[in-house]
């Protein structure tokens, strides 16, 4: 079952409109949609293994623009926002918390959640409620999503036909470690946010 998934996949990342609807799920993501466009990202590299870092690259520039507007919403829509953001997103506790770290290093905050599974939109939308200089934001924010994009564009650069058919046989040892990193680095971020 779950290497028809893979297939599936694999086959719609060949869809004549794959390059757009990875570049507005990139944008979204990084704003306010809950899935992130890592998985479109890889089936698409892995079907067209010298155009990844080509789709790094736009998946990257979109992240960061889909992270200017989450900026936005933060910086002039808070009001509005932040009852359904306390309801459903964290509480005002784990909001304070956010609002440390940016004190103590809003270039670090903003990198780490651009980098890893930590939700980047919750950092995004932070960042223009407490108005992190704009030049940080931006340069904090690229340099995180395109460490994450590019590490997996460069790997299926080089190694994406082999990639592809270890991905295929080996599908659950993947889904089981990569489940198990996502979760670790959940309850670390639970835990401290």
């Amino acid at each position: 079952m779950l290497r028809k998934f893979i297939d599936k996949i694999l086959e719609y990342s060949k869809h004549k409109y794959a390059v757009p609807i990875l570049c507005i799920l990139s944008v979204v993501e990084a704003s306010f949609f809950p899935i992130p466009p890592d998985l479109l990202l890889i089936s698409m590299g892995l079907a067209k293994p010298k155009k990844a870092i080509h789709y790094a690259f736009l998946t990257t520039v979109f992240s960061v623009l889909g992270g200017l507007l989450g900026y936005m919403i933060g910086m002039y829509l808070w009001d509005e926002i932040s009852p359904y953001f306390f309801r459903v997103v964290f509480s005002p506790d784990k909001f304070e918390k956010v609002k440390v770290l940016y004190e103590n290093n809003a270039f670090f905050a903003i990198f780490i959640s651009g980098y890893t599974p930590i939700p980047y939109k919750i950092f995004t939308i932070t960042a223009g409620v407490f108005s992190i200089p704009l030049s940080v934001f931006i340069m904090a924010s690229t340099m995180g999503r395109a460490l994450r994009f590019f590490l997996f564009g460069t790997f299926i650069y080089f190694y994406g036909d082999h990639t592809r058919v270890w991905v295929q046989k080996h599908v659950q040892k993947v889904i089981v470690i990569s489940s198990t990193l996502f979760l670790l680095i959940f309850i670390l971020f639970k835990m401290y946010f």
